[in-house]
């Protein structure tokens, strides 16, 4: 008896490998692009990133201090539509057309560079918006007593 629930444990652990895996297989699909353009806005700046699925790395990093931006300036809707502005010229340069963009963030950024992408005619096949909401949070300080 004891043989065969060690071999049923063997087995529930094979099928949620197996289960993992295939996970993993639908979890790497590229929305109709081999190209990926992440865009991660924080309040103090912009990075815009191009991803190569097929190699599986990333080709460049831009942020808007590369435009010549200091202190407040990084962090306006305008300074990261320049930067995706940017980027799609350099884009048209290695001859890429058509990307997937995935989004990030809270800052104001945000859709400024996907303005920029636009406005510069990439065409977008995909937008993902994978920015972290808290819920919830920690519990409140407890209330001082004088």
């Amino acid at each position: 008896m004891k043989k065969f629930s060690r071999n049923k444990e063997r087995w529930e652990v094979m099928k949620v490998k197996s289960h993992q895996s295939s996970l993993k297989s639908l979890l790497d699909f590229r929305l109709g692009s081999d190209y990926i353009i992440y865009v991660v806005s924080s309040f103090n700046n912009t990075f815009i990133t191009l991803y190569n699925f097929s190699l599986k790395k990333p080709l460049f990093t831009v942020s808007c201090g590369l435009l010549g931006l200091k202190g407040n300036r990084k962090s306006t809707p305008f300074a990261a539509e320049q930067l995706g502005e940017k980027v799609s010229f350099r884009l048209d340069s290695l001859k890429i057309h058509s990307v997937s963009v995935r989004i990030r963030g809270i800052g104001a950024g945000k859709f400024g560079a996907l303005k920029g992408l636009i406005k510069a005619g990439i065409k977008i096949v995909s937008i993902i918006e994978s920015s972290d909401l808290a819920y919830g949070g920690t519990k409140a300080k407890k209330v001082r007593r004088v």
